[in-house]
């Protein structure tokens, strides 16, 4: 959901339907119930601390 040099953001749903696609494989179905259940408050949160601060590049 934050951007990097090397990849776009994933949008939430992107983000949800890997973590769903790879539950019981990659992810244990109980930790994925836990964001799930506090999505809304884990949003707040990441809203927040928003992370689209574009870097300063310096000149000489």
């Amino acid at each position: 959901m934050s951007k990097r040099a090397y990849k776009h953001a994933w949008s939430l749903n992107e983000v949800m339907a890997y973590i769903e696609a790879n539950t019981g494989s990659m992810f244990d179905p109980e930790w994925v119930e836990a964001p799930k259940q506090n999505l809304d408050s884990s949003m707040a949160i990441r809203d927040q601390y928003n992370d689209d601060v574009q870097p300063h590049i310096m000149t000489a």
